[in-house]
């Protein structure tokens, strides 16, 4: 916070007023040591620096995230199966991680990216997708009607396996994405069951985000 170099003044209902004001930046922020992220509840209260990122106060000690670049999250996550269930917001983290995964394809406008699926499917290799399949939202048998799950869940159980089994195997190269839109726990539990027993990809370390409201 600061005193303003300059503002503009206008009556209550006349537009938009602007402020500019100095803020003072952090110093020397990447001397700050990374943040402990392998535990129940990660930092999250922090100052934002010049750069974009955060200095965050963990337990009286001052932190920072490290920031991934693609070639450090594909390393990251090559052999890996990332699960994604919710609703829009999680969509988007989902496609984010695409977009990083495979920035060549990012502009690709594929069926169901930004909406009008229940299930998204991916396999990435060497930063371009060898997979992509799609159960569309027009599909009445996965419809999310209540909170304890539609009456049709068994239907849409199978409907999801059978597109998850068209994926191709399991390899230390591959990185599978997954997007389970779910409204309600209900799904959300579907699609544990389902990740759980697909052996194509039981060697895959499973990694789960979670947006349920």
């Amino acid at each position: 916070p600061g005193q303003p170099f300059a503002e503009v003044l206008m009556p209550s209902g006349s537009g938009q007023a602007v402020a500019i004001a100095r803020v003072e930046v952090l110093e020397n922020f990447e001397e700050m040591p990374f943040c402990e992220t392998a535990v129940a509840e990660p930092p999250m209260l922090g100052t934002l620096a010049e750069d974009g990122n955060l200095q965050l106060d963990a337990a009286g000690a001052s932190c920072r995230y490290r920031v991934r670049e693609t070639s450090d999250a594909t390393e990251c996550l090559e052999g890996s199966w990332v699960v994604v269930t919710g609703s829009s917001n999680a969509l988007l983290m989902w496609n984010t991680l695409l977009m990083m995964l495979a920035p060549s394809e990012a502009g690709d406008q594929r069926t169901g990216r930004f909406g009008g699926a229940h299930l998204l499917d991916v396999v990435i290799e060497d930063g371009v997708i060898i997979h992509y399949a799609t159960v569309r939202s027009w599909l009445d048998t996965c419809e999310q009607s209540t909170a304890h799950g539609a009456v049709n869940e068994t239907a849409c159980r199978m409907t999801y396996a059978e597109t998850l089994n068209t994926a191709p195997a399991h390899s230390p190269k591959r990185i599978r994405l997954t997007m389970f839109l779910s409204f309600y726990w209900a799904r959300t539990g579907t699609a544990l069951d389902l990740i759980e027993t697909n052996q194509a990809w039981a060697a895959a370390k499973v990694n789960l985000l979670v947006q349920v409201v």
